[in-house]
């Protein structure tokens, strides 16, 4: 998902640039999250649906990329979590880098 992600996102940064890029990304993300929220909520059959029922949820959805989370703060109200490693926001940093080089070589 990562290296489709990658090529998508530096194709449509070479065309738009990287700032609209990377705002549409973001959109899609929200987009998606909230779909995969509800869908998740109704499969699960969660009565008391809260940030701590839900984050075993979340947590496989982003395992799924490649992200491990791990939990520093739990309760109803909120879950913090920390991530050593996130592919996505690698993946960023290296088409911001071909955007820069590409922008000195014009």
């Amino acid at each position: 998902m990562c290296t489709w992600y990658l090529a998508y996102q530096n194709t449509v940064a070479q065309e738009i640039g990287i700032e609209r890029a990377v705002a549409l990304g973001t959109k899609m993300c929200e987009a998606m999250g909230a779909m995969q929220g509800k869908m998740a909520k109704e499969q699960a059959g969660i009565e008391e649906f809260n940030a701590k029922t839900a984050y075993p949820l979340i947590k496989n959805s982003v395992e799924g990329i490649g992200i491990s989370p791990e939990v520093i703060e739990e309760s109803p109200q909120k879950v913090v979590a920390r991530a050593y490693r996130c592919p996505i926001y690698e993946a960023r940093q290296i088409i911001e880098k071909m955007h820069d080089k590409r922008k000195q070589r014009m």
